[in-house]
């Protein structure tokens, strides 16, 4: 946990899966900091200045015909792994196969605690 007492959750990717469960973190687990680490490109700067105009969501919709929206508040989106890794509790790998060594091998130098939880996804149910 941070200093603060809060838990920290890290999000590597920035496609689909990352925007739904950095939605779904922020919006069920608003004691909790999310950050969003995505190494491609420009997808980084990409996305927080998209953030600074609108807001986006997730929806999740039932076959009864009912909704529930959750609102993505990330604290920090970047691709420099420093900035978030260190104080992560939970990392979440949101990336196709191919591209999980990028991902292991940018945030490993930067794993120190022994109590952080990393989850590879690959299909996920709700």
């Amino acid at each position: 946990m941070s200093s603060k007492g809060k838990k920290n959750i890290l999000i590597c990717g920035g496609g689909n899966g990352s925007h739904c469960i950095a939605a779904i973190a922020s919006s069920t687990q608003p004691e909790a900091d999310v950050n969003i680490l995505t190494l491609y490109a420009d997808e980084a700067e990409r996305w927080s200045e998209s953030l600074k105009k609108t807001p986006f969501f997730a929806t999740r919709s039932y076959k009864d015909g009912s909704s529930v929206t959750f609102e993505a508040h990330p604290k920090i989106i970047t691709k420099d792994p420093s900035l978030v890794v260190p104080s992560a509790d939970i990392i979440f790998i949101v990336v196709p196969a191919f591209a999980h060594q990028q991902y292991q091998e940018s945030i490993a130098p930067h794993c120190q605690r022994v109590n952080c939880h990393c989850w590879f996804t690959s299909k996920m149910r709700l």
